[in-house]
């Protein structure tokens, strides 16, 4: 475990956030930035899987390494859930259930902790049951509608219920899920990284011309990054593809984030694609640059079923599916971008005014 000393503040903020993957972490870089910029507060962020990036992007907030959540397996060649992999690592979260609500409560209590957020691990709202203080819910989906729609509901995913009703009140964000497990929920506009590279000048800086399109393709990290290898077949040589740094797949065309960057939604906001699996974080990077975007779900994954739902509402995308991406037929829809880009112009304030703000709203009418 790393700590910082933590100094005696009357208002301090636990933060916990999601060990799933990146995209918590991105929207919740986000909203640290806002409310750190808005309020007089201290926040202590703990998370482990993104740590490095949350370090990275919040070099003044104090960090700990602490596992929160546990979240899906895909399987190696294909977005599909490994519900094998999966219970067997859900069994393992939970088996360490009492001791985690116990340290952290211990931590809590010690720290005077003012508030309780978390995006989207259950087990903090117990602790802020416990200690008797205020706790805010942050995300599109729960935990518990993911695993009780793989698995069905039984006694496990009892607990993750009981434990999403103790939060004092849901900042639901677009493109979720209904998450009526959370007793008090209230809408909240799109939440995601300001853009602070004119998108003009990253491509210039790229070398991407006028005429050219610059496609960002992305798996996650969890599936075989030489599956993308076969988009490297596109005939027209005035697509480019914009590349998630590490992937170590070589080719004329294609341009890689720089490894240690941390604010890739500058590049994103430089493509006229953006070509992903479903995510949140992917999702609104791609709004908030008014960026068409094509995404295939991942099969079992409960989240997906509402963020492609939003995206085909609001016609701001396609809905594709995985064999179409690895195949590159998607490329004959190319030039429908248009089209999508023309419509988010007519997007409601949801997703064109800051949630950031929202939330920060939301947290001083709790720990005022």
């Amino acid at each position: 475990m790393v700590e910082w000393g933590l100094n005696c503040i009357n208002k301090k903020i636990c933060f916990y956030i999601s060990d799933h993957g990146y995209g918590h972490a991105t929207r919740d870089i986000a909203i640290i930035r806002h409310l750190r910029s808005t309020l007089d507060i201290e926040i202590i962020v703990k998370t482990s899987r993104p740590y490095a990036l949350v370090r990275d992007s919040l070099p003044n907030v104090k960090l700990i390494d602490c596992i929160n959540d546990r979240g899906v397996v895909l399987e190696n060649s294909k977005p599909k859930v490994d519900r094998t992999n999966t219970l067997a690592l859900f069994e393992m979260w939970i088996e360490n259930w009492e001791s985690y609500i116990k340290q952290e409560t211990n931590f809590c209590r010690e720290n005077n902790m003012a508030l309780i957020i978390s995006d989207i691990a259950p087990q903090p709202f117990l602790v802020a049951k416990e200690l008797g203080i205020p706790s805010i819910a942050i995300s599109n989906f729960t935990w518990h509608s993911v695993f009780s729609h793989i698995y069905g509901n039984n006694v496990i995913t009892k607990r993750l219920e009981e434990a999403y009703k103790c939060a004092t009140l849901a900042c639901v964000l677009p493109f979720s899920e209904p998450m009526e497990i959370l007793k008090k929920r209230v809408p909240v506009n799109l939440v995601s990284r300001s853009i602070d590279v004119p998108r003009y000048e990253l491509r210039k800086s790229l070398g991407i011309g006028d005429n050219e399109k610059l496609v960002y393709v992305g798996l996650g990290k969890s599936m075989d990054e030489s599956i993308l290898s076969n988009l490297f077949g596109i005939e027209d040589q005035n697509i480019k593809l914009l590349l998630p740094s590490g992937v170590k797949i070589n080719s004329e065309r294609n341009i890689a984030i720089p490894s240690g960057y941390t604010e890739t939604q500058n590049y994103l906001g430089a493509c006229d694609l953006i070509f992903s699996k479903a995510g949140y974080s992917t999702v609104s990077e791609a709004v908030k640059a008014k960026v068409p975007i094509f995404i295939f779900q991942r099969e079992d994954f409960y989240e997906d079923i509402f963020l492609a739902n939003e995206i085909k509402n609001l016609n701001i995308g396609e809905i594709v599916s995985f064999e179409e991406f690895v195949s590159c037929d998607w490329i004959n829809k190319i030039d429908k971008l248009t089209d999508y880009e023309d419509n988010y112009n007519h997007l409601g304030k949801r997703y064109t005014e800051d949630g950031c703000e929202d939330i920060k709203n939301i947290v001083k009418g709790l720990i005022d």
